[in-house]
């Protein structure tokens, strides 16, 4: 990130208007006990929050925001973790918010669309003082770990859905029914894909069986992942192949 000077060109959109933040956290960075020690130490959290404003200021970025995923819920395995990461990610929000605040530095945080893990994770009423704004992550409710189809991001409930809170619409109610305010909370919205192979030809609609995900792209080369450019290369493929079929049969008759 240093020798490429890539932190230099991202504030460089702060000329356009943009505000940029760093952000911490993440699927991968998220395995583990690390995050759980920061927030239940409260040493840590200070030398935590020193280091942070530091950086900050070094680089000049607008603020920092917060992917843990997720307290108490490590990588959603809510056996993980203590129950203790529950307040101990509290009091990092509330710490963090009183040194920012007069910086005039932003607080933000990527957060689970779960029920059980924001139950298990969050005091909502609470975090949501100090946060600027509140990104749920209203997508990935399904994907090749379910050993069947499902939509990586339904809007609202599916009629034959096994979990009916999987989907934005519930997500987002009941972050407010917990205390967040509405105009803190960002719906997320995937621009990638899911994929599966099939168990059974036969069987292609939702709930379908799988034996795992879709062939891997070209360009990401993750297995059981589509980014949107290879979603769409995809369907023109599909539908180049199509066209050529159709203007091939009046030439057979």
């Amino acid at each position: 990130m240093i020798e490429f000077k890539f932190y230099e060109r991202v504030v460089a959109f702060k000329s356009k208007g943009k505000k940029v933040l760093v952000a911490i956290g993440g699927w991968n960075d998220s395995q583990g006990d690390k995050y759980s020690r920061l927030v239940n130490s409260a040493d840590s959290r200070k030398r935590f929050i020193t280091h942070v404003v530091q950086f900050i200021e070094k680089y000049n970025f607008d603020g920092l925001d917060l992917d843990w995923e997720y307290p108490v819920c490590w990588q959603v395995d809510c056996t993980k973790g203590p129950a203790s990461d529950k307040e101990g990610f509290t009091n990092l929000v509330k710490e963090l918010s009183a040194e920012f605040k007069p910086k005039g530095l932003l607080l933000s945080t990527a957060v689970s669309p779960s029920k059980r893990i924001i139950n298990e994770g969050y005091d909502v009423a609470e975090i949501a003082k100090y946060f600027d704004w509140i990104s749920v992550m209203t997508y990935d409710f399904h994907g090749q770990w379910d050993k069947k189809t499902g939509h990586v991001a339904p809007l609202y409930e599916l009629p034959d859905d096994w979990e009916p809170t999987f989907n934005a619409n519930f997500s987002i109610h009941y972050w407010m029914e917990q205390g967040a305010p509405a105009k803190k909370l960002v719906m997320g919205a995937p621009l990638y894909g899911q994929s599966f192979s099939l168990a059974e030809r036969s069987e292609r609609g939702l709930n379908a069986p799988t034996y795992g995900g879709g062939e891997a792209g070209e360009a990401t080369r993750a297995r059981g992942f589509l980014s949107y450019y290879e979603v769409n290369n995809s369907l023109d493929q599909i539908l180049q192949k199509n066209y050529e079929q159709i203007s091939v049969w009046p030439k057979m008759f």
